[in-house]
């Protein structure tokens, strides 16, 4: 992203340090952060952390408060601000339909029984909306993207 942008300040959140080789292969506008971004405190970052854009992608089983961190998102926008999310919602359907078939596979029940014991969402993506609206933000477009080829190994 800050490649494309090479105006904007970029500020990259990761939960953990970025490898020394990705640092130094990165733009020069790109700034990185070590933490959790729902542990931002936002009394101490004020304006400091005030951005026109704010993009979040995948983090489905890295989020386990997602009204916080759209809380957390809305507060860092500035006013008239966009926020940009792709996330799943992680059930499997035939391709070109409406029929679930996740939902009748053992393993996948596993799976979803695990996610949610670890206090994550396998349909974050799908109640994005929700959320978003909630955290006093306007939704101006929700896309519903078909991924075809997802195929689990070792099952």
């Amino acid at each position: 992203m800050s490649a494309l942008l090479p105006s904007a300040k970029v500020v990259g959140v990761d939960i953990t340090p970025v490898p020394a080789p990705a640092l130094a292969a990165a733009s020069s506008n790109l700034q990185w952060e070590t933490g959790n971004i729902i542990d931002v405190d936002m009394k101490k970052q004020a304006d400091s952390l005030s951005r026109a854009t704010f993009f979040g992608r995948m983090l489905f089983l890295v989020i386990n408060d997602w009204h916080k961190y759209f809380q957390v998102a809305s507060l860092m926008l500035q006013d008239q601000g966009i926020l940009e999310h792709q996330d799943l919602h992680w059930k499997l359907y035939r391709v070109g339909t409406d029929e679930c078939l996740s939902d009748n596979w053992k393993w996948y029940s596993r799976l979803m029984e695990a996610v949610k014991k670890a206090g994550l969402s396998g349909i974050s993506g799908s109640n994005a909306a929700s959320l978003m609206e909630t955290a006093g933000l306007k939704v101006i477009e929700a896309r519903k993207f078909e991924v075809s080829r997802f195929v689990p190994v070792g099952w």
